[in-house]
């Protein structure tokens, strides 16, 4: 902007200047093209410069990944059997197929590289993907023909396939970044998961079908029915969780990304195993086993699938997926069970293995039952009992497959490989589901392994009580107390008191008028019809008679007992004297410089004067008022008295070691005692 050099005033845009009236000179009022043009231009560059975004900073991590594990799959397929007479690498059209497919994976950065059209969308990107591994697609099904109608006994099918499709089918997905604009490929993958399990039953009852054709007439019903049970068993494994994806059930899309990792590592079993397992067999003498649980799991994991299913958010989700878990590995001990049986009755050989594996398939039945109860029921309380029930699986696996490995009857088929894998793997998933998630430790605490977690009190009192009284998500330090002979045991060891606490922590959540946690309920809506959260508490008492525990008004003469102690201890706590009042004030906030508190008798607050002049010990439940007002009283025992004493509410508030949420629950109760002793307590 030009100005007057006279006055200083900005140029009106004629000859003289607006303010003084003076003429402009040309220095003022005509400045240099040049300069003026290099002076706006200048700013302009630097901020086109400082403007140049990086054109991959859309692409998201997971689909870095995507790109990475599909480039792995397709690869390592190279060196791995393809069919009966050659690996990957001995068949041409394979060769191709897969090259093309490791192609596709460069079509987003291509697209950002500038090689390919600028007004190419999502869709366009999406397609062209497609495109290039249809012949992938192409190839495995001209394979698994010849596998049937091939010379001799079919060409067959190797463990190849298994890793080459499920790569293939990474690869022709799109990826998170290629969903917008809206529908995104979500519907297609679902559709492709469904016709995937539809291909694997129509391959089974093939196996099937043409196995039973071909027998031999000698050959006993042990075998048949033995073949038969194989085939059933993989198609079950599979066809439960891909029927619940479909129907757009919580959990079930995690459970097949777990199986096709446990086909992963199966297919890898079967290339190490030399003799027991084989890694490319005929489909007409057996049935095809995990050969295409890798490709499910890859298309149930589509980037566009996530938005067609119902969300289940926070912990609930890690929980059903737990639940989901742990009824998978009862079908697969189920199975398991029953083939042994078949082999008790129909085979000579082994039986002392086969004994010793039915009985732990038997075990491992009743500890996913187990598993799986705790956490419907109660997912805070049975967390801990559901990690031991998949570890006890785990280890029971292991057991499993040494019985069977060091006997010379018998040994470890693609079966018994497969279940202890899924036995394993499960393990792992729940024990990290219920662990890991920040939403599950910040909705349930740490993992406490307590009576409680059993659905137990150790006070007496029903595990229902204890469930509805709330509770410190952490496992909060009580202040520092005198110590007297009576509790130096119970000092003595600070982390039994730390894991009560922490196991009060996740007793139950500070809404208690709806007489249920929050996270339960969560649970209950992710698990469809499935998992009754809201089932009957342990004890046979229903929701309603649980509500009148803490967290619900006391009703009938158990509430008018309640309000008359409360207002005695009221009316004497204003008949005592300023002085007295103050001490009391003291000793309730554990205030520096106060002589009583060095002895427990004087802790007690809302004291009732007796006969001899000393405060009178209240008795309910078990517990007593020095119990309830003693600093030194460990967390989860305050919340026993909390849900079981009404009498001892009062105590209980006053006493400094009452952790915060036990605090708001009483101060919620309306009743004037408690409030009275919030009040001195500096609430």
């Amino acid at each position: 902007m030009n100005f007057c050099s006279n006055c200083g005033a900005p140029a009106s845009g004629t000859a003289y200047c607006g303010n003084c009236g003076q003429p402009m000179t040309a220095a003022a009022s005509t400045s240099s093209p040049g300069a003026e043009t290099q002076r706006r231009a200048a700013p302009a560059a630097t901020g086109a410069r400082s403007g140049v975004a990086n054109p991959f900073s859309d692409i998201p991590i997971i689909d870095y990944a995507r790109d990475a594990v599909a480039l792995i799959l397709l690869l390592v397929s190279f060196g791995m059997p393809w069919d009966l007479t050659d690996s990957s690498t001995g068949k041409v059209y394979v060769i191709l197929a897969t090259l093309l497919s490791v192609a596709s994976l460069t079509v987003p950065y291509l697209k950002r590289g500038g090689i390919l059209p600028a007004t190419w969308g999502a869709s366009q990107l999406r397609l062209t993907r497609l495109a290039a591994n249809a012949p992938y697609f192409i190839v495995v099904l001209v394979t698994f023909v010849l596998a049937y109608v091939g010379d001799g006994g079919g060409d067959g099918v190797g463990i190849g396939i298994a890793f080459g499709l499920a790569g293939a089918v990474l690869a022709a997905q799109g990826r998170r970044s290629e969903q917008l604009p809206e529908p995104g490929d979500g519907a297609l993958w679902r559709a492709v998961t469904a016709g995937l399990g539809g291909l694997f039953v129509l391959l089974t009852a093939i196996s099937v079908v043409w196995y039973l054709v071909d027998a031999d007439e000698t050959l006993e019903w042990a075998p048949i029915t033995m073949q038969i049970l194989v085939g059933l068993f993989f198609l079950a494994l599979i066809a439960l969780p891909v029927a619940g994806f479909v129907r757009g059930q919580a959990g079930w899309g995690d459970v097949l990304l777990l199986l096709g990792g446990v086909g992963l590592f199966v297919g890898l079993w079967q290339l190490s195993a030399e003799r027991t397992i084989v890694d490319a067999w005929s489909l007409q003498t057996g049935v095809h086993g995990v050969l295409l649980y890798p490709a499910i799991g890859a298309a149930a994991s589509a980037a566009g699938v996530a938005k067609l299913v119902r969300p289940v958010v926070g912990a609930a989700r890690w929980v059903t997926f737990s639940v989901r878990l742990f009824q998978l590995v009862a079908l697969v001990s189920t199975f398991g069970a029953v083939m042994y049986v078949v082999w008790l009755i129909g085979f000579d050989d082994g039986r002392g293995s086969a004994i010793t594996v039915l009985v732990l398939h038997l075990l491992i039945v009743v500890g996913a039952l187990v598993g799986r109860n705790a956490l419907v029921g109660d997912p805070a309380q049975g967390r801990a009992v559901a990690i031991g029930a998949g570890l006890v699986s785990a280890v029971v696996g292991i057991v499993i497959a040494a019985v069977l490995g060091a006997s010379d009857l018998t040994s470890v088929t693609l079966v018994d490989a497969t279940m202890v894998s899924v036995m394993w793997f499960s393990a792992v998933a729940v024990l990290l589901a219920l662990t890991a998630p920040a939403s599950v430790r910040d909705e349930y605490g740490p993992v406490a392994m307590n009576m409680n977690g059993l659905g137990m009190n150790g006070a007496g009192g029903g595990g229902t009580a204890i469930a509805s009284a709330p509770a410190a998500p952490q496992a909060p330090t009580a202040p520092a107390a005198p110590t007297t002979t009576e509790r130096s045991s119970e000092s003595a060891a600070p982390a039994s008191t730390a894991a009560a606490a922490a196991a009060a922590g996740t007793a139950a959540s500070s809404d208690a008028d709806t007489g249920r946690t929050g996270s339960a309920a969560g649970t209950e809506r992710g698990m469809d019809e499935q998992v009754d959260v809201d089932g009957p508490s342990q004890d046979g008492t229903d929701r309603t008679e649980a509500s009148t525990r803490p967290g619900e008004t006391q009703s009938g003469e158990a509430r008018s007992g309640e309000t008359g102690e409360a207002e005695s201890a009221a009316e004497t706590e204003a008949a005592e004297t300023g002085a007295e009042t103050e001490a009391a004030e003291t000793e309730v906030t554990g205030g520096a410089g106060s002589t009583s508190a060095s002895s427990p008798d004087q802790t007690a607050v809302l004291p009732q004067a007796g006969a001899s002049g000393e405060p009178e010990v209240v008795h309910e439940a078990g517990f007593d008022s020095r119990v309830a007002a003693d600093p030194d009283t460990p967390l989860q025992t305050l919340a026993d008295i909390a849900a079981q004493a009404p009498s001892l509410r009062p105590y209980v508030a006053s006493n400094p070691s009452t952790y915060p949420e036990l605090v708001e629950w009483l101060r919620q109760l309306g009743d004037p005692a408690v409030d009275a002793a919030l009040q001195r307590r500096g609430r």
